[in-house]
């Protein structure tokens, strides 16, 4: 069952976390102005994590208890990106009163590559979830630079996949070859900010759940 999205209304102090892609990153939304960690976050991922989020709220001038919504991506992704992406938005959650909200990581893919499909076709985003195994989910590009998720995230085989391809006009990925007979279009690495351009297409949880691209071993 696809997850609605719900219109969000009104200005937002609203911080933004992306761990599901091996770069992780940390972005701010705060009184009209976007806000990135100045330190480097190829360290050790939970310090750097809250250190960035730290930075960024001292660029802001703003206070932890300010905050009123986060928006992080629960995959498909990597086993130990997840955990720690989910984990700190979970305290955040006991310690403060504000809203969470999710995206997938297919969502900031297909947000990234959208122009390259035309108006009014299915593109599929694929993840490698290994052992001939791929995480898919299908989208819609529309008018207006607008797209529809029309499936959530759904591990495939390979011939799966190529069925599920079949009616699609691309393929979109991010670091991976994809076995399918359609035109690939390879995305950079989603950074956290591009969650502030899907506000209105996350969808609400109270408990957000990763979703892994592999189990651990």
């Amino acid at each position: 069952m696809l997850m609605k999205a719900e219109k969000l209304d009104g200005p937002h102090l609203c911080l933004a976390i992306e761990t599901a892609f091996p770069d992780i990153s940390v972005a701010l939304e705060a009184h009209g102005k976007l806000y990135r960690p100045t330190l480097d976050l190829g360290s050790a991922r939970a310090s750097a994590l809250h250190c960035a989020i730290v930075d960024v709220l001292e660029q802001a001038c703003a206070k932890i208890t300010e905050l009123d919504l986060v928006i992080v991506d629960i995959g498909p992704g990597s086993y130990t990106g997840l955990r720690v992406g989910i984990a700190t938005v979970r305290t955040l959650r006991e310690q403060l009163e504000l809203e969470i909200r999710t995206l997938f990581s297919t969502d900031l893919i297909a947000e990234l590559g959208k122009d390259a499909v035309s108006d009014g076709q299915d593109f599929l985003v694929c993840l490698d979830a290994r052992r001939q195994s791929w995480f898919a989910a299908r989208y819609r590009k529309q008018p207006s630079d607008r797209m529809v998720r029309r499936s959530e995230p759904a591990c495939y085989s390979t011939e799966e996949l190529r069925k599920e391809a079949g009616s699609c006009a691309m393929i979109l990925t991010h670091g991976c070859d994809v076995p399918v007979d359609l035109p690939v279009h390879k995305t950079d690495c989603p950074s956290a900010e591009l969650a502030f351009g899907l506000r209105d297409f996350s969808f609400p949880v109270e408990e957000p759940q990763p979703l892994y691209l592999m189990s651990p071993a």
